[in-house]
């Protein structure tokens, strides 16, 4: 009974994730994109998420240091 329980609330964590994830990344094409090859768009899209993640890494990283800063001093 315990298996069937988490399993079930496993599979409503992972469907609500999907909710919140599906309407963040699907965005209407703009007229750039619209005459734009699907595996270029993917690329670039791509290479925007590798942008936003380095960014938060160095933001992260500039948090770490401030704190280590703070409590060393």
């Amino acid at each position: 009974m315990k298996a069937r329980h988490y399993r079930s609330m496993a599979g409503a964590l992972g469907l609500g994730l999907l909710a919140i994830a599906a309407p963040a990344q699907y965005r209407p094409p703009t007229t750039e994109q619209l005459g734009k090859d699907p595996s270029a768009l993917r690329q670039e899209a791509e290479q925007q998420q590798a942008r936003e993640r380095e960014q938060q890494q160095r933001g992260d990283q500039q948090q770490r240091d401030q704190q280590w800063n703070d409590t060393v001093s």
